[in-house]
């Protein structure tokens, strides 16, 4: 598993063939290195940092052990698909492990999740959109450094994936819209759009977007609508630019930047 994710673990207790005790029968869980990996009373396992971790699971005295092997994301090989445009697109979040998932949410500009997303704990200001301290270009909204489009030491795509990954612009989002059909769908459970490309050579390769939702104090619009950044600045605001869809409408706009949202990185 990968630093940041999440698995559940089962145990059962079998007589005869048959089981007679499963999750929630008194079972005592227990990590040997919870600096790697930790776990709850039903088994969840959270990846805490790279390592190795030993999950033990009692009942009575009876005893198992499952070894985790926890790395870093950027270790992962990520795939993607060639949908004939100026890059290629990723097949999954930041974060997710398999297509559908929603992966992490993330503030623009900052490369890490966290519970709340708010201007009180926004990396680039002081507590409020008029004080911002990077990536503006409007006096009323704080310092001004002129830089509209993200570092990469700030590109979150790039932090965790590594190698050349990186966030969309804007213009690549436009480029994904105006050559691809947009068929809302469900996959695994899922809602989201099923991208498939119109260009010639390249008609049977896709990806999907997951609608994932949004975070700033609570979650909002899980499952229904889809919020993933671009790397650009509205130029003269403190928004930032993204692309926003559900099953109605697509287009890409400014939004508060503090907001965590999904981020589908590209590649040369």
């Amino acid at each position: 598993m990968t630093v940041g994710n999440s698995t559940n673990l089962s145990a059962s207790i079998y007589q005869n063939g048959n089981a007679i005790y499963s999750i929630g029968s008194n079972f005592i869980w227990s990590s040997d290195n919870p600096s790697v990996a930790t776990v709850d009373d039903n088994g969840l396992v959270v990846g805490v940092s790279k390592g190795e971790a030993n999950i033990t699971v009692t009942w009575r005295n009876l005893t198992t052990t499952c070894k985790i092997t926890v790395i870093e994301e950027s270790e992962v090989p990520h795939e993607y698909v060639d949908l004939g445009l100026s890059v290629n697109w990723a097949t999954l979040n930041v974060g997710a492990a398999n297509k559908e998932e929603y992966g992490h949410f993330f503030a623009w500009g900052e490369t890490e999740p966290k519970s709340t997303y708010d201007w009180s704990s926004y990396k680039y200001c002081q507590s409020s959109s008029y004080s911002l301290t990077k990536y503006n270009t409007n006096s009323n909204y704080g310092l001004v450094d002129g830089i509209t489009t993200l570092d990469l030491e700030d590109d979150v795509a790039h932090i965790i994936w590594g190698g050349d990954w990186r966030m969309p612009t804007e213009a690549e989002f436009t480029e994904l819209r105006n050559n691809c059909t947009w068929e809302w769908t469900i996959v695994n459970g899922i809602y989201g759009y099923k991208l498939k490309s119109r260009v010639s050579g390249f008609e049977d390769n896709s990806i999907f977007l997951p609608a994932a939702g949004a975070l700033n104090t609570d979650p909002f619009n899980v499952g229904t609508s889809g919020y993933y950044w671009t790397c650009n600045l509205v130029t003269y605001s403190y928004l930032a630019g993204y692309l926003h869809f559900n099953s109605n409408f697509l287009y890409t706009r400014g939004i508060d930047r503090s907001i965590g949202q999904s981020v589908r990185p590209v590649c040369p």
